[in-house]
């Protein structure tokens, strides 16, 4: 699955789990980050730079699911999109080494054909 839809399938999971995703550019004076979770009035909202790659916002997001993760079990989301989120607490929960866990998602986003690679066929008749 493409990070970008893995990114659209995680902002939808998060919306059924009550989490307000919001992409927007963040001003971080003392280094670049590439967002997570807080608290705004009581709500739980996910903040995530634009400016970030595609793939650090997924990483990011899935981070920031992980401890919601027991719920997450109600919520239907893509297989690729769950691992990713198991990955990220497994990994929170020390369960994990960040090594493993980096494997682990380079399998995710590695798991299907990218876009316009096909089989070839065979020449031979």
């Amino acid at each position: 699955m493409s990070p970008e839809r893995l990114l659209d399938e995680l902002v939808g999971a998060a919306r059924k789990l009550g989490v307000v995703v919001r992409i927007e550019t963040l001003r971080v004076p003392v280094h670049h980050a590439s967002g997570g979770l807080c608290r705004l009035r009581g709500k739980a909202v996910v903040l995530l730079d634009n400016r970030s790659p595609v793939l650090d916002r997924v990483l990011t997001l899935a981070d920031a699911l992980a401890p919601l993760a027991d719920s997450s079990e109600q919520v239907y989301m893509a297989p690729e999109a769950r691992e990713l989120i198991e990955t990220a607490r497994a990994k929170r929960e020390g369960r994990m080494q960040l090594a493993e866990s980096r494997i682990a998602t380079a399998r995710v986003m590695s798991s299907s054909p990218k876009p316009g690679v096909r089989k070839a066929r065979s020449s031979r008749r």
